[in-house]
C-alpha cells in the first residue's frame, strides 16, 4: 500500500508552506524593525526556477515555489539551503546565498559538513 497526501497533489503546497506561518509570525514578533539578524531559512525543494536542476524532467516539478521564496524574503533571509535535486550549489540570487550541500542517502562515515555560520558571521568551510 501507499501514503497519499489528505489534499490534491496540487495543493499539498500551500499546506506545506501553511505550517511555516505561525512560527514566521513568531519570528516577526520578536524581531525589532531595526534589527537585522542572520536569518537562514530551509526547505526541501528548491524556492526558485533560477536553480540548477539536473537533466530529469520529473525534477522541476518540485523547483520554483513562489510562497517559500515570498516566506524567506519575509523573514530577510541572507541564506537558503534547500534539497531535493542532489546538486551541490551555491547561487547569490537578489542578496540572498542560495546553497545545497548533497548528502546522497546519508551521511557516509567521515563525510565533512558544510558550515555555513560560525562565531556570529556567515562563513563556508568543511568541518
Amino acid at each position: 500500500s501507499t501514503i497519499g497526501w489528505p489534499m490534491h497533489y496540487d495543493a499539498v503546497w500551500e499546506f506545506m508552506t501553511g505550517i511555516n506561518e505561525p512560527r514566521m509570525q513568531i519570528v516577526e514578533k520578536h524581531t525589532p524593525a531595526q534589527q537585522t539578524p542572520d536569518v537562514i531559512t530551509f526547505s526541501h525543494f528548491l524556492p526558485r526556477k533560477e536553480l540548477p536542476l539536473p537533466g530529469v524532467h520529473e525534477m522541476a516539478k518540485a523547483s520554483g515555489c513562489l510562497r517559500t521564496e515570498e516566506q524567506l524574503r519575509r523573514l530577510k533571509s541572507r541564506m537558503h539551503i534547500f534539497g531535493h535535486t542532489h546538486m551541490n550549489t551555491q547561487h547569490d540570487l537578489d542578496g540572498v546565498v542560495y546553497m545545497q550541500n548533497a548528502m546522497g542517502y546519508g551521511i557516509a562515515p567521515g563525510a565533512k559538513l558544510t558550515v555555513v555560520h560560525d562565531k556570529g558571521r556567515f562563513t563556508t568551510y568543511l568541518a
